[in-house]
């Protein structure tokens, strides 16, 4: 009986395969399984021929014995040269394409095609296979197999071994999708953003969406998104309605981002076909998220107009390049993406869609139920069989919330790939296992593949994120219990007041209504962040000024708005300030306070916090983040993206008993987009006695009275005793404070030791080679020198002084004077300065220099403090925070702005020590804020670059003349060294470390130097004022300078403070309403100089400002009048004086540094390889002015191209359409350059001379760059510039070094209506390191345009 049923069932197959009868085979499957059918066509049944299947069903009776075996039939369909395979299991037919592997059928309920296909377009976007595979054929199921392999012949190839599979079950309303993607060890490397399936449904059919129980509605169609019908608004997804074909949805705007869920919220979602006459629904059923990107809050698409339906399982949106799956050369990786269900109903009752709905979530759930499935053929897929669990209880240890542990109720917990706290979040590339938190803590993570994990959780209402300790590794079958656990979240101390609810979502604040003219009308009342344009309502609800919070008396949820959004004022942004006003009771001036700020959400931003406004009283009350966030939640209507937290420690002095504010500044305004989402914040005060529960306090007061007593009269008999020690031999010089212990050679002054924490010497010194250790040196020439490249001198002292020495502090002096009778004795008298301070973990050191009248020229090109550490102890960077790999010290170059602390840690000590460098000001380097130069690297070496020509070049080489008089104070710096019982707590000493810096900051000028040429505060002034912005193409109204970088320097013109080295430089950040103040000044004679990011050109102020000691000047309301000929006809890129904002590629995997991949890619090694990789056979870069997008299309370098052995130029052409030429008018193209090296621009002008504008110390500059007007035709239509730059930006991983500005007068009968090109070529190609980066470009129309 059994052979004969199976020989039955195979017959009704083959009998399918021989006739290719539709209309037969839901009646067939329905008794006998699943079919399958390979057909060589596409075929079209109509109902004529039920008539002759049901006949050929009778006759199949007769041909039963005549079969051959089921292998053979097998055999034989897979050998057929085909075009398409149908499956049939009498409820839904699905055609594919083969061997493509493509859907372009699906038949339910008697139509014919749900999907939209149009024969020949296999509209899939992509993965087309090249090999089909019948995996399994039988009446239970079919599995079909349609199968790539990368082919490294083919450039554009996918580096991916896909293996797409469908499976269809015997009685089942759907289908299952499932593939398999596999990079082999030697592939090349690979990023992948996006993995997706995608059905784009019938547009005469589905009409109606739903996504969530709230979330379901009559849709538009594609065809309305379409001009005339819709009209595009601030991006291409959001479309606003004016003339549907249908009235009800006038006025309405459809974006699909509007519909996105969280993957912890999207189990099913699909579209009704409504208007049929009996309602169908197709849906997308995820029975588990185990093989998505990036947790359970990953936000993710849906379904949208088309009608379309996705399963997103890669993506970035709402966390950006942060999660982008990257896999290096050679690495082996392996994922399976689904099963996902296809799940198809009918109601009969047309109009009750709620019904399908209904059964749809019903589905749903039987098929969670069934996770993970049984009948996948993979072996990839893991069975139940090859799975385990994981339990466990979880709590939260919280004593300023309880004194008991509180169970982690609702919290959210589960297994990823091995990382660090909330890196889940952003992880890819393998699988991740999540749950809730029960009600008493308990937890039971179920159905985990086999594999090495590490346990996370957050908790909503709990700030932080939790890790297990140790690795969970599962193996099949087993079942961990991990027992209790508990979570520690970041507390020092008592909240004194916080706003918000720490959830990673922004929901419970202040969401306004939408703009009426941009409505979906579905989220008026409920989701209202999912409505468009929210971003512009913020200028709306306060136009004049930003709002402020006050504590105790504002609510979060009425007069916090969500986003943390820019303002648009005229054509540009400006950015917005967020104030927060608290009262306090009682300071503790000596103490930490700490203001944490959860973001839920970020976008291209920089946060600057201001204690009580951060002013010259309350020094050290500034913070400034990095830049940091992708994802674009903000347009994408996201109510979050992925969490950004930040710590910042504040010291008590900066605060005062009653008002306090905290303002915080999004400092980033180059559009409307960018900007933060805000989750929480809180500000708490550290507290011993706060931890202690109640009942224990008063016993513990008691006892720490007692003992801080008793150690306090100790320490003070001990500091009485000893205090700062000095000890003087023959050959060196050992002060000790107690805490550290440094020895100086004598009279050389050379650091040969530092003992610390138990260590004998943190420093690598080898007997007698004093220039080792801790050193200072000057790079320097002379004019006729025969040393062309320059000498190096260790500024070894000859006179060995003791400046002051008491228990307090000592200060020693170790000097050398210039000995004309040696000829290469540096021209200099230096003065090298020690000093150690009583109670400090740490020393100071300084030098002056000095260039007496009666002595000849000299050139310094650089002075610096170079430490060289012990090899076996500091064993991790930390300028950038992360373990280093690839070696190349310029990959951790820092602006001066940005260079406040940085160091080494001895990570493998039993007690982690770190020892850091802390600038505490920049008066004293080069160049200004701007100025990029090293930092700490690989020895391990820490360094302090007072003069440098890194990045900018011999512009900026400090040149004394004969006879010319020059002195200068370099430093102090502070040596800070912390210590951390915790081994592997490295985090805890950055942290300290940069509360060190911080504090630092906020003591300068120092009062302890005892060099008279050290201005004290009191021999210093202050210069405020107020800068706006004058551009009347930009604004009717002049626009206040935000953020603008302000600062006094040597007299010159505007710009030149970027190549200044011989005086002081002084420099601050302007307000949001451009309002200055530059403290602690020097005496002196100088000019005030500014920058504006966002606009171009530089400001000086047209007379001298002359500070006198204890003077402040107020300047009053200053213009900047940036340099503008005309109306901007387009512009290409941010003048922000850096290339940040273009398009900087990955780097070639067999130069790579992990630290780099996804965020300041800029810093890997051999970028400029990449260009001619991206753009080959000599085809360059085309930038379409209104099509191109400069962050993606706009190489950041303009570099040359490797030919043979040799180098080529290379040139960029950009197109742009004019509607109307003035001919006898003038037009202007500015070019801002970042950094050049030895270039040319080929910009050729036979008529009218180029205006260079960068000003450079060279008396003459020879110049050739090349730019050419519509390929320079017309006679006047070629300019070049002279030769510029120096510096090596490019070779040494630089964003920017230092601007160039060039200004190109085009002539009106240059151009033509229509398209024009202008083309610029960088015509030195002597090597691979010439070429310049780009800063901004802007065309200008004629003046008679008119301005605003």
């Amino acid at each position: 009986m059994a052979a004969s049923a199976a020989r039955s069932s195979l017959f009704i197959i083959q009998l399918l395969i021989i006739i290719a009868v539709n209309g037969a085979s839901s009646s067939l499957a329905a008794a006998h399984g699943v079919t399958l059918l390979v057909d060589s066509r596409q075929s079209e049944f109509s109902s004529p021929y039920d008539l002759i299947a049901k006949l050929a069903y009778v006759f199949a009776a007769f041909l039963l014995l005549l079969l051959p075996p089921l292998d053979q039939i097998n055999r034989h369909l897979c050998m057929h040269a085909c075009v398409q395979v149908m499956v049939d299991n009498g409820v839904v037919q699905v055609t594919v394409s083969k061997p493509q592997g493509h859907i372009t059928a699906v038949r339910y309920n008697g139509d014919r095609n749900l999907l939209q296909y149009a024969a020949g377009q296999d509209n899939s976007g992509g993965l087309d296979s090249t090999e089909f595979k019948v995996v399994s054929s039988s009446p239970e199921q079919v599995e079909l197999s349609f199968m790539s392999t990368y082919n490294p012949s083919h450039q554009d190839s996918v580096r991916l071994n896909v293996d797409k599979r469908l499976v269809m079950l015997k009685s089942s309303s759907g289908f299952y999708c499932y593939a398999i993607l596999e990079h082999t060890c030697d592939y090349p490397a690979m990023n992948i953003s996006e993995a997706r399936l995608a059905f784009k449904l019938n547009t005469d059919k589905f009409n109606y969406m739903a996504i969530s129980d709230d979330i379901q509605r009559y849709m538009p169609s594609a065809v309305d998104r379409d001009e005339p019908r819709g009209t595009p608004l601030a991006y291409k997804e959001a479309v606003l309605l004016v003339n549907p074909k249908e009235p009800q949805f006038k006025g309405e705007v459809d974006d699909k981002y509007e519909y996105s869920l969280d993957n912890k919220d999207k189990v099913v979602h699909g579209w009704i076909s409504s208007s049929h006459p009996n309602p169908m629904g197709f849906w997308v059923i995820t029975p588990s998220n185990e093989f998505k990107s990036g947790g359970p809050m990953k936000r993710e698409l849906t379904s949208h107009v088309g009608p379309t339906s996705l399963t997103m399982f890669l993506g970035t949106h709402y966390i950006g390049d942060d999660i982008v799956l990257n896999i290096g050369d050679g690495e082996y990786w392996k994922k399976v993406m689904g099963p996902v269900f296809i799940y198809l109903n009918s109601s009969p009752k047309r109009g009750d869609l709620r019904a399908l709905w209904d059964n749809a979530k019903i589905q749903a759930q039987a098929e969670v139920s069934k996770w993970p499935y049984s009948f996948p053929r993979s072996p990839n897929f893991a069975k139940a069989g090859e799975r385990g669990s994981v339990t466990g209880r979880l709590m939260v240890r919280d004593r300023f919330m309880s004194n008991n542990d509180i169970p982690a109720e609702t919290g959210y917990i589960g297994l990823a790939a091995p990382g660090q706290p909330g890196s889940w979040a952003t992880e890819s590339k393998g699988y991740q296992f999540w749950t809730r938190v029960g009600s008493c803590g308990n937890f039971t993570i179920g159905n985990v593949q086999a594999g090495v994990y590490n346990l996370y959780a957050w908790v909503p209402g709990v700030l932080g994120d939790y890790m297990y300790t140790s690795h969970v590794t599962v193996t099949p079958g087993c079942v961990l219990d991990l027992g209790d656990l508990v979570f520690k979240p970041p507390r020092s101390g008592p909240t004194l007041w916080e706003i918000g609810v720490p959830d990673r979502t922004a929901a419970e604040f202040f969401v306004p209504d939408t703009d009426p003219r941009y409505t979906n009308p579905l989220f008026l009342h409920k989701d209202k962040y999912r409505q468009y344009g929210l971003w512009e309502r913020y200028a709306e609800l306060y136009p004049d000024s930003d709002p402020v919070f006050t504590v105790g008396q504002s609510n979060h949820s009425k007069d916090w708005f969500f986003a943390h959004v820019t303002r648009k004022v005229g054509n540009g942004y400006v950015p917005t300030t967020r104030q927060i006003r608290f009262n306090l009771d009682r300071v503790v001036t000596d103490g930490t306070y700490t203001l944490r700020v959860a973001l839920a959400a970020a976008q291209m931003s920089r946060l600057q916090v201001q204690v009580n406004g951060g002013g010259a009283r309350w020094r050290g009350g500034v913070f400034t983040t990095p830049e940091f966030g992708g994802g674009n939640a903000i347009a994408r209507h996201g109510i979050h993206g992925v969490q950004w937290s930040f710590e910042f420690p504040i010291r008590g002095y900066l605060l005062q008993e009653g008002e306090n504010s905290i303002s915080i500044t999004q400092t980033r305004a180059f559009g409307e987009f960018l900007g933060v989402i805000q989750s929480f914040m809180r500000c708490w005060t550290s507290s011993m006695t706060a931890a202690v529960p109640t009942v224990l306090r008063p016993i513990f007061l008691i006892i720490l009275l007692v003992a801080v007593g008793a150690s306090l009269l100790h320490l003070a008999a001990a500091a009485a005793a000893n205090g700062v020690t000095l000890r003087i031999d023959q050959h060196q010089v050992v002060v000790d404070n107690g805490m550290v212990q440094v020895t100086l050679s004598k009279p050389q002054g050379h650091i040969t030791g530092i003992h610390y924490n138990g260590e004998l010497n943190l420093l690598l010194y080898a007997g007698g080679q004093e220039n080792s250790g801790g050193y200072w040196d000057v790079f320097w020439n002379y004019p006729g020198s025969d040393q062309p490249r320059g000498m190096i001198d260790m500024l070894d002292g000859t006179e060995f002084r003791v400046v002051s020495s008491s228990q307090e502090q000592v200060e020693l002096s170790f000097r050398s004077t210039y000995d004309p009778s040696r000829r290469n004795s540096v021209r200099l008298n230096i003065d090298k300065r020690f000093v150690m301070l009583k109670g400090s973990s740490g020393f100071y050191c300084y030098a002056i220099l000095e260039h007496a009248r009666s002595w000849p020229a000299l050139n310094i090109a650089e002075a610096r403090l170079a430490f060289k550490l012990n090899p076996t102890k500091e064993t991790k960077l930390s300028s950038v925070s992360r373990y280093i790999q690839v070696d190349d010290k310029y990959e951790y170059s820092l602006d001066n702005k940005d260079n406040v602390v940085h160091g080494w840690i001895s990570s493998s000590h039993p007690n982690p020590m770190g020892f850091w460098v802390i600038t505490p000001s920049n008066e004293f380097k080069s160049g200004g804020p701007m100025k990029r130069e090293l930092t700490s690297h690989v020895g391990p070496t820490s360094l302090t670059m007072f003069l440098g020509t890194h990045y900018i070049g011999k512009d900026i080489v400090l040149n004394i003349n004969d006879g010319e008089y020059w002195k200068k104070v370099l430093g102090p710096v502070f040596i800070y060294l912390n210590s951390n019982p915790k081994r592997g707590n490295l985090r805890a000493l950055w942290e300290d470390a940069k509360t060190q810096a911080q504090a630092e900051v906020s003591k300068w000028p120092y009062t302890f130097p005892g060099s008279p040429d050290f201005a004290k505060a009191s021999d210093r002034g202050s210069v405020t004022g107020r800068l706006v912005v004058r551009d009347r193409y930009m604004s009717k109204n002049d626009m206040p300078a935000a953020t603008t970088f302000v600062g006094l320097a040597a007299p010159g013109q505007p710009g030149s403070w970027a190549t200044e080295c011989k005086g002081y430089q002084f420099w601050t950040r302007a307000t949001i309403s451009g309002e200055f103040s530059i403290g602690h000044v020097r005496a002196g004679v100088y000019n005030l100089y500014a920058w504006v990011p966002g606009f171009l050109g530089d400001f000086v102020y047209t007379s001298p400002v002359t500070v006198t000691p204890g003077g402040a000047i107020g300047l009053g309301d200053l213009v900047f009048e940036p340099p503008r000929s005309g109306p901007t006809l387009w512009e290409i890129g941010v003048p922000d004086r850096t290339a940040e904002e273009f398009f900087v590629p990955d780097v070639d995997a067999k130069y790579a540094n992990s630290l780099f991949l996804n965020k300041d890619k800029y810093r890997q090694y051999g970028l400029w390889e990449r260009y001619a990789e991206l753009y080959p056979d000599g085809k360059d870069l085309v930038f379409t002015v209104g099509q191109s997008n400069h962050s993606k299309d706009w190489f950041f370098a303009h570099v040359t191209r490797k030919v043979g052995n040799g180098f080529t130029p290379t040139t960029r052409q950009i197109r742009f359409n004019l509607d109307h030429v003035v001919a006898d008018g003038t037009y202007t193209l500015r070019i801002a350059l970042a950094a050049a090296h030895m270039s040319r621009l080929q910009v050729v002008q036979t008529i009218l001379k180029p205006k260079l504008t960068f000003f450079s110390s060279n008396d003459e500059i020879k110049i050739n760059s090349n730019v050419q007007v519509n390929g320079g035709t017309r006679r006047g239509s070629v300019f070049t510039t002279p030769e510029f730059g120096d510096g090596n930006a490019i070779a040494r991983h630089g964003i920017h070094g230092v601007q160039w500005s060039f200004e190109f007068l085009i002539k009106g009968y240059m151009l033509r209506e229509g398209e024009n090109t202008i083309s610029i070529t960088q015509t030195r190609a002597l090597g691979l390191f010439l070429g310049v980066m780009y800063d901004y470009i802007r065309m200008e129309g004629p003046a008679e345009a008119g301005s605003l």
